[in-house]
């Protein structure tokens, strides 16, 4: 089978590999925190696991931390 066949015989669902470490819903978008280590799907989330916006500032500047979407 060729790759590109097995692309298509993906569902949208299958794809999303990630899940919100606080609420652990299934993400397409959101934080991804040093390396993978964790996922945030929100703020609400983020900050609901102690972190701060001071906190995420700073991980932000030393690429701890960002927001991203991520692809099939």
């Amino acid at each position: 089978m060729k790759l590109e066949q097995i692309y298509l015989s993906i569902s949208d669902e299958d794809h999303i590999m990630r899940t919100c470490t606080k609420c652990n819903s299934k993400m397409v978008k959101g934080y991804c925190v040093t390396d993978g280590e964790e996922y945030y799907c929100s703020d609400t989330c983020l900050y609901a696991d102690g972190y701060t916006e001071g906190q995420k500032d700073i991980d932000y500047e030393n690429g701890l931390i960002y927001w991203t979407e991520w692809e099939e």
